[in-house]
């Protein structure tokens, strides 16, 4: 075995990942002491890792914080491919790389800084090495498959942190840096368009792929715009010189901006979504029928109030069983609207 085989099967090893955790530690550990000690701020760390909807929803947390405490500085422990939606947030200080759930349960036990841990689901952030993790609750009965039934995204993780905040009342929000804005003035995007996003990490929040055929088919039939669909993978396939494909050509922040000059945008409960509520974006959001959940609204601010948006929900059918005519009729309401 060569040398250089030998490297990428210790990089693979158990030894080597505890290594990097430990590491992950101290460096960011020795960067608040420095903020505590010599700048003499209060620190407090925030622990939500993922996901991009979750961490978006959450983001008015760290704005409370700076209201209530002028002396703040906030890190948040966060998987470093989310860093982007967070980093340039004028409330959020410093952003923790996590790669192991030993990071966070580090941190969570830790009595140096005032902790807000906010993890609550059953999925191990880490594959590798097993953790005591500790999961947080709002009452005995809350679980993964009730957890909406106790509000939007936003009030059950501050209810977690034992800071409850209203829906209505707060607003998330994404900052875009230049270098991002410049990047996309190179693809030459339509002036005007629509914007699409169509798929979910599972399956029962979303719209059927036929479905948006048909209803991107009716736009370019009766609506003179265009379509830029974004994601991770693209499974309309559709080929017309209206539609514009740019799903796993962009980042995340990128995918932001594009949502940010779009029009209009439609979507599913999703990271994207998201996105638009926070960037203030005209949007047609599809809900249906999730698990137990009878109270399924994950949005605060703008979808929230029904400002520039229209929630199409119907607790008794599905997402997949709304009708293309339903979504049609809104996103037309929407366009000709002078909000």
């Amino acid at each position: 075995m060569g040398i250089f085989d030998k490297i990428a099967n210790y990089k693979q090893s158990v030894k080597y990942h505890k290594l990097k955790v430990q590491y992950n530690i101290y460096t960011s550990l020795l960067k608040l002491l420095y903020v505590k000690i010599v700048r003499r701020k209060t620190v407090y760390v925030i622990i939500l890792p993922e996901h991009i909807g979750d961490v978006i929803a959450f983001t008015p947390f760290a704005e409370r914080v700076k209201i209530k405490d002028k002396n703040a500085f906030i890190a948040w422990l966060i998987n470093p491919k989310y860093f982007s939606i967070i980093e340039n947030n004028g409330f959020i200080n410093y952003c923790i790389p996590i790669y192991c759930d030993a990071v966070a349960e580090y941190y969570t036990n830790n009595q140096l800084f005032k902790i807000t841990d906010v993890r609550f689901n059953g999925n191990n952030f880490c594959n590798i090495c097993s953790t005591n993790r500790k999961y947080q609750t709002i009452d005995n009965n809350f679980n993964l498959e009730n957890y909406y039934e106790y509000g939007s995204l936003l009030e059950i993780f501050s209810n977690l942190a034992g800071d409850l905040m209203r829906k209505e009342d707060s607003f998330p929000k994404i900052n875009i840096p230049e270098s991002t804005i410049s990047n996309i003035s190179k693809l030459n995007l339509p002036e005007s368009f629509i914007c699409i996003h169509t798929s979910s990490n599972d399956e029962n929040r979303e719209w059927l792929y036929e479905k948006w055929r048909e209803l991107i088919f009716k736009i370019f039939e009766n609506l003179n715009i265009k379509i830029v669909q974004v994601g991770l993978k693209d499974f309309l396939e559709i080929r017309n010189e209206n539609f514009i494909d740019l799903c796993g050509k962009l980042s995340l922040i990128e995918t932001a901006e594009v949502i940010n000059r779009s029009k209009l945008f439609i979507g599913i409960d999703s990271g994207p979504a998201h996105m638009a509520n926070a960037l203030g974006i005209k949007s047609v959001i599809l809900l249906g029928k999730y698990r137990k959940i009878t109270n399924y609204m994950p949005f605060s601010g703008n979808f929230a109030n029904g400002i520039k948006s229209k929630i199409i929900y119907n607790p008794e059918i599905r997402c997949s069983e709304i009708e293309v005519n339903e979504v049609y009729d809104q996103l037309q309401l929407l366009l000709n609207s002078n909000e």
